[in-house]
């Protein structure tokens, strides 16, 4: 929906299909290999598994269905990866080579990354196994504490923020914005802000799976306290980044204009900068720091979407602006904003 509120309405068709395929093509892949590689025993390097694949009984059953409802979360998340990179590319490229596309990045880009991080023994992972001893070695990464991405900014939005800047940057602008004929359909708003709102909406889901399939639970809490701890802190980085953009684009564009302007567009996407950046640590920072976080990932996507343009760029729908620089920079956001976390990697 937020891709075909952006595009031409004759690429409708094509849009919805590649959606499709993204989500049925990529579950294949993620059943043969990329679960595997994600979140299977981690190798010597610490960057891909070696057991898990193709959901074999003996490693699946016995655990209460966990592990299964375990890959079929990440799934999602892959899935979602290779729908926010692709989605940059509309109206560029074949169905086959969006295929191609989107083989690569559910089978092998995102499952490393997916296994560095949230791996059992990953190479930045925070959720080290326990029964290695106190002899184990991590390589010191962090110093010993590991990347707390709990909802993904770095492992899911910066891969794909990256990937879909990658790909714009290759395949040149859209005919129609090369010509300079482009022009949003009349319904494009509409399509945007609902899609903006559903997306707002499931976000939660991602926010509050995470406490149960990463395990974050302690200091006395349960799975519960700490998963609508994460859904508050979503909804306040949300309307932070929505507020935040609003303002901050309004007034870099008034004075552009000489009068005022207050754009809808601004606000939506300041909303998803605001869950992309408040993702990472959702879990355990608190209220205060969600609102600077979404507030000052507002300003940020402004600013990165100028530069994007002015580098000559084309993201119609502005998705490597809204990810990789909060994607990264927002990984230091649990260690800077939640004073258990700081004291633990210091500690370490």
């Amino acid at each position: 929906m937020l891709v075909v509120g952006a595009v031409d309405a004759s690429n409708t068709h094509n849009i919805f299909l590649k959606n499709v395929m993204d989500a049925s093509l990529g579950a294949i892949i993620w059943w043969t290999i990329g679960h595997g590689i994600a979140m299977g025993t981690s190798s010597d390097s610490g960057y891909f598994g070696t057991d898990m694949y193709f959901l074999t009984l003996d490693e699946f059953s016995g655990k209460g269905g966990f592990e299964y409802a375990k890959w079929l979360f990440h799934w999602a998340l892959a899935a979602v990866t290779a729908a926010i990179a692709t989605g940059a590319l509309s109206e560029r490229c074949t169905l086959f080579a969006h295929c191609v596309f989107t083989c690569c990045l559910m089978g092998v880009i995102y499952p490393v990354v997916a296994h560095a991080a949230w791996g059992p023994d990953g190479k930045a992972s925070a959720f080290v196994s326990k029964d290695h001893g106190d002899d184990f070695d991590k390589g010191d990464f962090f110093r010993d504490c590991g990347v707390l991405d709990a909802g993904g900014s770095g492992v899911v939005h910066m891969t794909a923020g990256i990937a879909a800047l990658m790909g714009c940057a290759v395949l040149g602008p859209r005919k129609a914005v090369a010509q300079r004929t482009f022009k949003v359909a009349a319904y494009g708003p509409i399509f945007q802000t609902i899609g903006t709102l559903i997306l707002w909406f499931g976000w939660y889901g991602t926010a509050a799976g995470s406490t149960v399939v990463h395990g974050l639970v302690g200091f006395g809490t349960g799975f519960g306290e700490v998963a609508a701890k994460a859904m508050v802190n979503t909804t306040l980085g949300a309307a932070c980044g929505a507020v935040g953009a609003l303002l901050f684009g309004s007034f870099k564009d008034s004075a552009v204009a000489g009068k005022r302007v207050v754009k809808l567009k601004h606000a939506n996407l300041g909303a998803r900068a605001g869950l992309v950046a408040i993702s990472a640590g959702c879990a355990v920072v608190e209220p205060w720091a969600a609102c600077a976080v979404g507030g000052s990932a507002a300003v940020i996507f402004i600013s990165a979407s100028k530069l994007v343009k002015t580098c000559g760029v084309d993201d119609g729908e502005d998705r490597s602006p809204v990810r990789p620089d909060r994607g990264g920079l927002f990984q230091a956001e649990p260690a800077l904003a939640s004073p258990r976390c700081l004291f633990k990697c210091l500690l370490a």
